[in-house]
């Protein structure tokens, strides 16, 4: 018989290492602190990591810098840095009230075509797990259950719609990083949220990043052109309307606007290679995931050309896809152009119907 005393299990320490939960409603003029079990729930790692996860990892997230003496990041540090109980909730209740204090501003914008922000509660969390330690600060929409043995109205963590934005910031031998990464439902990133809030700039502005993106995936699918030219300028148009009639760019709009259900006409071709290699490029921060289209400097490669017999050119200033078609009519090749304009400069050919 084995008498030897078995192992002894030492429970793991929670990564959550500071965590403050506040209702923001534009109605009151305090944020509420949440001292429910919200904050103890079960699920509050996983949900925190979860959050963390997708703020880093998502197509759509985009990268802000601290302003310069950013008061946000001087709270925010405090908080990270202090032993001191006190001192740290009342960094986490400044945090709160500037939330609260921007919203009511920045509600007055968008009420009127909006219906106004939406309600919610700010997450304030130190995270530190053995990858990582860092901030997390994110808007819920807590979802309201009722409890099946008290028949009471509870709230509990949202589920992925619930989480409004999220911000990271990595921390790394005690220092708070310049470096902010944001995600917000609304797929834009809201000024309120990454300007006015976090005093955060994009790292990268909309004009660098329309052009960045517009090179890079055009590069995804050019290699096509040799093994289906028709393929390819379907695809190039794609994206073209995508940029000239869109102002907000993410990463899941292009990828449906450029592949969508598109069929090809080369059924060899792989339309989930481009779609991951876009992906990637994201990973690999040649472009945001999300950013205001600025087109001024890719306007130019809008333009498409057509080189036909003797020296005739159709030039297109954006796309042509549904305007331009090739038939064949008494075994000759022929262009088909629909229009409304130019029409009276041609004659009529006589085709029997």
């Amino acid at each position: 018989m084995n008498n030897q005393a078995p192992l002894s299990v030492v429970p793991l320490p929670s990564p959550v290492k500071k965590v403050y939960v506040y209702d923001i409603d534009i109605s009151n003029t305090e944020p509420e602190a949440i001292t429910t079990s919200i904050t103890s729930e079960k699920g509050l790692n996983d949900f925190l990591i979860q959050i963390s996860q997708n703020t880093l990892t998502d197509s759509n997230h985009k990268t802000f810098l601290f302003e310069e003496n950013s008061q946000t990041k001087i709270v925010l540090d405090n908080l990270i840095k202090t032993d001191n109980l006190n001192t740290s909730e009342e960094c986490s209740l400044k945090l709160a009230q500037k939330l609260l204090a921007v919203e009511k501003k920045a509600n007055t914008k968008v009420q009127n075509f909006q219906g106004g922000l939406k309600k919610g509660a700010i997450v304030i969390c130190h995270f530190k797990s053995t990858a990582r330690e860092c901030l997390i600060l994110s808007k819920l929409d807590f979802e309201s259950f009722i409890d099946r043995e008290t028949y009471t109205s509870k709230q509990g963590l949202p589920e992925k719609n619930g989480v409004l934005k999220s911000c990271v910031i990595n921390i790394t031998n005690d220092e708070l990083s310049d470096c902010v990464y944001l995600l917000d439902s609304n797929k834009t990133i809201a000024k309120y949220w990454s300007c006015d809030f976090l005093e955060a700039k994009p790292q990268v502005d909309d004009v660098v990043n329309t052009k960045n993106a517009f090179r890079e995936i055009s590069k995804t699918f050019r290699h096509i052109a040799t093994k289906s030219k028709v393929d390819y300028y379907r695809l190039k148009d794609n994206m073209i309307s995508y940029f000239s009639t869109n102002t907000c760019f993410t990463t899941t709009d292009l990828i449906k606007s450029l592949i969508g259900e598109y069929k090809p006409v080369n059924k060899d071709l792989n339309l989930e290679e481009i779609k991951d290699k876009i992906i990637k490029l994201v990973d690999e921060k040649k472009f945001d995931g999300t950013f205001t289209i600025d087109d001024r400097e890719i306007k130019s490669r809008y333009r498409q050309k057509i080189k036909l017999d003797d020296g005739i050119l159709i030039t297109a200033n954006t796309g042509f896809n549904e305007r331009i078609f090739k038939t064949e009519i008494n075994g000759e090749s022929y262009i088909l152009i629909r229009t409304d304009s130019g029409l009276d400069s041609v004659i009529s050919y006589p085709i029997e119907l």
